[in-house]
């Protein structure tokens, strides 16, 4: 496979800011802005496709109306360092 290109993966991370942005306009949970720029930062850090294709899969998953769905990203998180650390 060709190596992804800085574009095509900083086009990537927009997408998966909007979705969590998308996310977040339902939300009314306190700790949202303090998630969602740790979340941000985490995202922003990452140049590997297939992690940042994996959590764009996962936001899908989270169902905008239940409130602990966001905090399923703190697990999204977590799994994809994991994931990191054995690459």
């Amino acid at each position: 496979m060709k190596r992804p290109t800085k574009p095509m993966l900083d086009s990537v991370k927009r997408f998966i800011i909007i979705q969590l942005d998308c996310l977040f306009q339902s939300s009314d949970l306190k700790e949202k802005d303090e998630i969602r720029n740790r979340f941000s930062m985490f995202v922003s850090s990452i140049n590997n496709l297939e992690i940042l294709n994996s959590i764009t899969d996962q936001i899908f998953d989270i169902d905008e109306t239940c409130p602990d769905g966001i905090l399923l990203l703190e697990n999204i998180i977590l799994e994809c360092e994991k994931q990191a650390a054995t690459v």
